[in-house]
């Protein structure tokens, strides 16, 4: 019987723990969305199964699902009290009509958002999210940047309008601007869909660095990985490589932050023994005059 209880407690912790944010939110929203027009005395049901977040939804996100649940709750309880109205109407007229006390007034302090302004902003975004993707199968790909951004001033830290900005200027060949926004909007919204576009836009971002590492364009990686807006193992790996044949001294803390990349060490040894390494992508090392006086 221990055993059982146990294993029971046990499944209960798992299932606790296995909520999202949104749905925890969800809940939560419902139960407030339920009472929200009759709070005293308001009992609210077990809130139903949480959705699938939307595309502009984050599992991650407690406000999102708090934000479903509370419409989903408040619509529920109108045609619950819909319901009740057409039943109770034959009663009301023989209810004993004496003394009165007066109704008490319930005052809430508490900042309770405009929900009806709430779902305005839905139906907006949901309507410049198909503008957006019809602009991106077009090929208007300015007009759609300018939509995603219309998009962030309804609801900033919209993960899908980072997306929509990041393949517009992919598609632009603005490698930059597409790789810092491939990576914000992970950061926003890390869904498997979001991960693969940035892994992606991160090959292309690579594959530029190393041909202007082969036409011994240093300034233009120097340019490129101050303009990126995260650390990463590439940005700093560049990063040292550019500064090693401009200004060597510079370059020894950039390598020493990568911790996963062979070619870092090989540059961290060769400036710990003042040898010279010439660069390894140019072609038969033309670079290696370059570095010679520094």
């Amino acid at each position: 019987m221990k055993k059982i209880f146990l294993l029971v407690i046990i499944m209960w912790g798992l299932a606790v723990e296995a909520q999202s944010a949104f749905d925890r939110g969800f809940e939560q929203g419902y139960k407030d969305g339920y009472c929200y027009d009759n709070k005293i005395g308001c009992v609210p049901p077990i809130a139903p199964v949480p959705p699938v977040p939307g595309i502009d939804e984050s599992a991650d996100s407690y406000k999102d699902g708090y934000n479903r649940g509370f419409l989903m709750g408040r619509e529920a309880a109108k045609k619950e009290a819909g319901n009740k109205t057409g039943n109770s109407s034959s009663c009301d007229n023989n209810t004993y009509r004496g003394y009165r006390t007066a109704t008490p007034k319930y005052v809430d302090y508490v900042y309770k958002p405009n929900y009806n302004l709430l779902s305005l902003k839905l139906q907006a975004l949901q309507t410049l999210k198909k503008r957006a993707e019809n602009y991106l199968e077009n090929g208007q790909y300015k007009a759609a940047i300018n939509v995603a951004d219309r998009m962030l001033s309804i609801q900033p830290g919209l993960g899908v309008a980072y997306l929509y900005k990041s393949i517009a200027y992919y598609r632009l060949g603005q490698i930059l601007n597409a790789y810092n926004y491939a990576e914000k909007a992970v950061r926003v919204n890390n869904t498997a869909d979001y991960r693969k576009w940035r892994d992606n836009m991160e090959l292309r971002m690579l594959a530029e660095l190393i041909d202007l590492m082969k036409r011994e364009k240093y300034g233009d990686i120097l340019f490129i990985t101050k303009n990126m807006w995260y650390s990463s193992e590439i940005k700093n790996l560049f990063r040292g490589l550019a500064l090693y044949y401009v200004d060597r001294r510079k370059s020894k803390r950039y390598f020493r932050r990568v911790k996963h990349m062979e070619l870092a060490q090989q540059y961290l040894k060769a400036l710990k023994e003042k040898k010279y390494k010439p660069n390894p992508f140019a072609k038969k090392n033309s670079g290696s005059q370059t570095g010679e006086s520094n």
